[in-house]
């Protein structure tokens, strides 16, 4: 397995050297199986926020040693492991094949995308050289009009038969023994100039924790917000205060008696800046 976030890649830290082996050797059917059989499960019915959408978890803690304990979240079908770094903030566990997948279908979808408005762009393109033939007359067509003509009509006819840029492109070479020469150039120029003005302009997706949403508050709202960022702001200094001071704390060995107690620290000054951003937002 391996963090779905590889900035998550930070708290392999916060685990045993054991725990950290199994991490990497098994899948994350086979470690939702070793929790089972380890692992005390707390509560059948915890709901957690992810991308957006609500997903209901099972909790257990898994004892590493006499006083390490770490917390893991496993949803209700099974599909999908979750290491709880704190409160709030959850850290995806995924299986190497399973990254690929997700990587393949966001290629998929990017894929579909070119696809969509390049069928756009050729429908657009037909239906103005038909216009232009009809203004002036199919005597006055040149031959290179010919060829764009037949060209753009070979090419809607094979992206009928496909799904994405690529079967497109291997339709249109298989088609190339029985084309004439310049149609099939034609078709050929077509593809990689549309295709590429639209890659050029596609602007690349957010994630979901960097996508703006509109919030609209009254008034009232909006300072009772602000009034409440202030109020707890000697509290997040305390928490913060707190886990630095617990992080400094080592054993006998030299190690960290509270592994988790840095990641807590760096959690609370994330929110304390993400708050003021709030703050500032709603001034």
């Amino acid at each position: 397995m391996r963090f779905k976030n590889d900035d998550d890649n930070r708290y392999r830290v916060n685990f045993t050297r054991a725990t950290e082996a199994h991490i990497d050797k098994m899948t994350v059917a086979e470690f939702i199986e070793y929790l089972e059989n380890n692992a005390e499960f707390e509560d059948e019915s915890t709901p957690i926020y992810i991308d957006g959408k609500i997903i209901w978890c099972k909790d257990c803690i898994l004892k590493e040693t006499y006083k390490l304990r770490k917390e893991f979240l496993v949803s209700e079908d099974g599909s999908r492991l979750f290491y709880s770094i704190s409160v709030i903030k959850r850290a995806e566990l995924v299986d190497d094949s399973t990254e690929a997948a997700a990587d393949n279908e966001r290629e998929e979808n990017k894929d579909m995308s070119t696809y969509t408005q390049f069928e756009k762009r050729l429908k657009e393109d037909i239906k103005a050289v038909k216009r232009a033939r009809k203004v002036i007359g199919d005597d006055c067509v040149t031959s290179e009009g010919y060829t764009k003509y037949d060209a753009l009509h070979i090419l809607a006819c094979d992206l009928a038969l496909c799904n994405t840029i690529d079967e497109l492109k291997k339709q249109v070479r298989a088609d190339s023994n029985d084309l004439p020469r310049d149609v099939y150039e034609q078709m050929q120029q077509y593809i990689e100039q549309n295709v590429k003005e639209i890659e050029e302009t596609e602007e690349p997706a957010k994630p979901w924790e960097e996508q703006e949403r509109t919030v609209t508050l009254t008034n009232e709202l909006c300072n009772m917000l602000q009034c409440y960022i202030l109020m707890t702001t000697n509290h997040r200094k305390g928490e913060i205060e707190a886990w630095e001071k617990l992080a400094q704390e080592t054993d006998e060995n030299g190690t960290p008696k509270f592994k988790n107690a840095a990641s807590n620290a760096q959690f609370w000054r994330d929110m304390e800046i993400q708050l003021q951003q709030i703050y500032t937002a709603a001034d």
